[in-house]
């Protein structure tokens, strides 16, 4: 008899065990999600909720350049640190540089507001 193989556990199992595969998800897997969802439904009432979720995620949570008056990046900030630090508490040289590449690369990103030119296909109401 043939034993079916569950492709969620075992050694095919998806973990997120580096900072960078961290990064990769909070910064590209999860907004593109958004973003796609938000673009496919533009037309609907759930493409706005969508278009908001995408916008608030991006300046709070994954934006890294803080503004205090406004809040935004406090948390992008943050996380980022912590993605710069966990690598140098395990002594994991390669993952702390892969991690900086993609905390730089998100930093420009927001500083020079590129992801103002992202919203414009979205529809907010």
């Amino acid at each position: 008899m043939k034993q079916s193989k569950n492709i969620f556990s075992g050694s095919g199992s998806f973990e997120l065990r580096k900072a960078w595969q961290w990064l990769l998800y909070l910064y590209v897997a999860l907004p593109v999600l958004l973003f796609v969802l938000a673009y496919l439904t533009r037309e609907l009432n759930m493409g706005i909720t969508f278009a908001r979720l995408y916008h608030s995620y991006c300046m709070y949570i994954v934006n890294p350049v803080p503004d205090m008056p406004s809040l935004t990046g406090v948390f992008g900030a943050a996380l980022a640190l912590a993605a710069a630090f966990w690598p140098l508490y395990r002594r994991d040289f390669r993952d702390f540089g892969i991690s900086m590449v993609l905390i730089a690369a998100n930093a420009v990103y927001y500083y020079y507001a590129v992801n103002y030119l992202t919203i414009r296909y979205l529809t907010f109401g």
